[in-house]
């Protein structure tokens, strides 16, 4: 997900993890620390919010209803 949005919107990933989960190493940790439920929601949120408008949203990841682009 996070590639797929660095395409139109080309930023560090240490940005776009302290945007979107509020943690600059939030993506480094990722496959080596877990997260909550909780976390992944207002990851989710954050993206389907800011969402490029011109990036296709990725297949297999449900897009949050309720949540305005």
């Amino acid at each position: 997900m996070a590639d797929a949005f660095r395409v139109e919107r080309p930023l560090a990933f240490g940005t776009l993890g302290r945007l979107a989960a509020g943690d600059w190493r939030f993506f480094d940790h990722l496959g080596s620390k877990t997260f909550t439920a909780r976390k992944y929601d207002q990851v989710i949120a954050w993206f389907s919010t800011n969402w490029p408008a011109a990036a296709t949203w990725p297949d297999g990841v449900a897009r949050p209803e309720g949540v305005e682009p």
